[in-house]
Order: structure tokens, then C-alpha cells, then sequence
């Protein structure tokens, strides 16, 4: 998941995290949403919705 509006991981990190994520295990969907680096407390009920 990437995070536009994050300030703790810029989205450029997100990127290589995501990417070295999927070398390890190619099965994951990518999402990115405009939400800060705690998106479980600000769109709960989206992420939830995403990962069910």
C-alpha cells in the first residue's frame, strides 16, 4: 500500500519497499491511497475494505 500524503516514509521509499515486497512474494495487489502514515487510524473502515 502506498500512502501519498505520508511524511514518515516518503512515497519514492514506499516505492522500494513495495518493490523489494514483491521480489519476495510477486502475489500482493498494490493500492495507493491519500492518507498519512497512520491510515489504520484515519481511513480504518477503507483499509479494512481493502485488505478483507
Amino acid at each position: 500500500m502506498r500512502t501519498t500524503a505520508d511524511r514518515a516514509l516518503p512515497v519514492e521509499l514506499q516505492d522500494v519497499m513495495i518493490r523489494d515486497a514483491d521480489d519476495l512474494a510477486p502475489a500482493f495487489e498494490q493500492v495507493t491511497l491519500h492518507a498519512g502514515h497512520a491510515v489504520f487510524a484515519t481511513h480504518a473502515d477503507r483499509l479494512a475494505r481493502l485488505v478483507h
